[in-house]
């Protein structure tokens, strides 16, 4: 059986979120014998030609559609002559006809499985499909309800309420067309509510985050991709509600802002103050949060897992974060994760890892040996593999 597996962005080793689930999935895929042809739907920015000879080099095909922003406001416009306001707008904006056509193509053969890479690349939905499944990661119906939750702006609130009653009528019914849907958390699978979805978390390459020799005292690390709403919501709950107590208990504390990308209001948190360090992207992420004393976590919105904690805690880092955050994560809280809702908490924890090290040591330690047990990207190949046994024997 061939995949033939549609995304909007490049799976990449290097890369955070999707990019990084994707470049796992695609490696289980052929270590379990599937032929691999991508159809890639990006963005004019977003196309990168090492990468690309990279995943060529795995062996894999692939075939790129540029969408360009001529090619944006051409599918906006589609959309309205169609009269087509039932397809949320982040999906709208990826159809390409020359990618349709191809599928179409690809979707009558029955030795063919049509696998699409979120919601977005479903844009190139073709009429006629014999075998289909969707990679969803997590449920961006669930994302956009909380962002709706915690948006004040009236009128940002109001579209972010289109998109998200869009997006909940388009997922499901996305996820019914298909013959299985894969998400990474069961809290996303139980917000969707459907039986054909498939639990598949995340993993962590655990060699390459793993415990350094050289820890830095008092030093707190945020990691992700600094242009995420959810990573910025995040850090700024952190820096407002939390970083100016923390430094009259601990003055020498300094926290590293370390991710791609930080925006502006970041950036001038760092100009604002002398203990605050935004870092951009790093060539060794993992060796930045392996010399940390701490990681934290306090999300605000977002859904999925988050990579950050599992990385943090592969890297035998203590964690402080919050149910939020912690999700689907099934550690032991005070043992192998440390959790707390509000400003207080969240610094007493915090003062009890920087100013008791055997704690903190005792903390990471456990949480280490939770990842090696539960989070590793092997794990995927056996789920993997009896989701894909069922469909080819359709």
């Amino acid at each position: 059986m061939k995949i033939i597996y549609i995304l909007t962005r490049i799976p990449s080793l290097d890369a955070k979120g999707d990019q990084l689930v994707y470049y796992y999935r695609i490696k289980s895929f052929l270590k379990l014998g599937y032929e691999i042809e991508l159809v890639l739907l990006l963005l004019k920015n977003r196309i990168n030609k090492t990468k690309l000879m990279h995943l060529k080099k795995m062996g894999v095909s692939y075939k790129v559609y540029e969408i360009y922003k001529k090619r944006i406001i051409l599918n906006l416009l589609r959309r309205i002559y169609k009269f087509d306001f039932f397809q949320p707008f982040q999906v709208s904006i990826f159809y390409h006809p020359l990618a349709k056509k191809l599928l179409q193509e690809y979707a009558v053969y029955k030795e063919n499985l049509i696998l699409f890479g979120l919601l977005r690349a479903c844009a190139i939905y073709p009429e006629r499909i014999f075998k289909s499944g969707i990679d969803l990661i997590d449920s961006l119906t669930l994302n956009f309800y909380i962002r709706y939750k915690n948006e004040k702006n009236i009128l940002k609130k109001l579209l972010i309420f289109i998109e998200y009653r869009l997006l909940k009528n388009y997922e499901k019914n996305m996820v019914l067309n298909s013959d299985f849907a894969l998400i990474v958390s069961n809290i996303d699978k139980s917000f969707i509510g459907l039986n054909n979805i498939t639990v598949l978390p995340n993993g962590v390459d655990n060699k390459k985050f793993s415990p350094s020799d050289l820890i830095i005292s008092n030093r707190i690390i945020f990691s992700g991709n600094m242009n995420y709403k959810p990573n910025i919501e995040a850090v700024i709950w952190f820096i407002e509600n939390c970083f100016e107590d923390l430094k009259t208990i601990i003055p020498e504390v300094k926290l590293f802002i370390c991710g791609a990308n930080p925006s502006k209001k970041i950036l001038n948190y760092r100009d604002k103050f002398d203990n605050i360090f935004v870092t951009g992207k790093v060539d060794n992420l993992a060796k930045e949060i392996a010399k940390s004393s701490l990681a934290i976590a306090p999300m605000i919105s977002g859904s999925g897992i988050q990579n950050k904690i599992l990385e943090a805690m592969a890297s035998g880092v203590p964690v402080v974060t919050n149910r939020k955050g912690l999700g689907d994560i099934k550690a032991q809280i005070d043992k192998e994760i440390l959790v707390a809702e509000n400003p207080k908490d969240f610094n007493k924890l915090i003062c009890k890892v920087l100013n008791k090290k055997k704690f903190g040591r005792q903390i990471g330690l456990k949480g280490r040996l939770f990842i090696l047990k539960n989070y590793n990207w092997s794990n995927q190949h056996e789920i993997l593999n009896s989701v894909l046994n069922n469909i080819k024997s359709k």
